[in-house]
């Protein structure tokens, strides 16, 4: 669904438009009843795609509703009982890197990141993060 320039609009032209947008940094646009939110650069592009399974501790751009829809990563199918250990098991040509909280767990390959947030008991996804490295 995201156009290999990574431009917004395409994809915005998919999605309709947001429930919710707030200008800062980044611009976010946020899909309340879809569990998604897009974070667009300066240049029109998408800086980060956030899928959400769980809405754990809201923010000013959490969505209200979870992602229902599919998402395959690889052979990996992302569902919200997904555990670190086969996320890992089923990433095995992507490259593990460092995180920056507790139960957040990046993986990258070719140019493309990946955070996965889980629950304090790591037996439950709380969201996606999906991005490209600069």
């Amino acid at each position: 669904m995201v156009s290999a320039d990574w431009k917004i609009t395409p994809l915005k032209s998919k999605l309709g438009n947001p429930q919710k947008t707030i200008k800062g940094v980044n611009t976010t646009y946020t899909y309340t009843d879809l569990g998604l939110v897009l974070f667009e650069g300066v240049d029109s592009t998408i800086n980060e795609i956030q899928i959400y399974y769980n809405i754990q501790n809201s923010t000013k751009v959490s969505p209200y509703s979870v992602f229902r829809g599919d998402l395959k990563i690889d052979k990996l199918m992302v569902e919200n009982n997904l555990t670190k250990e086969l996320m890992f098991e089923t990433l095995l040509n992507w490259n593990p890197g460092p995180s920056y909280t507790a139960h957040l767990y990046r993986a990258q390959k070719e140019g493309i990141y990946l955070y996965f947030e889980f629950e304090a008991d790591e037996k439950s996804l709380v969201k996606v993060i999906i991005g490209r490295v600069n």
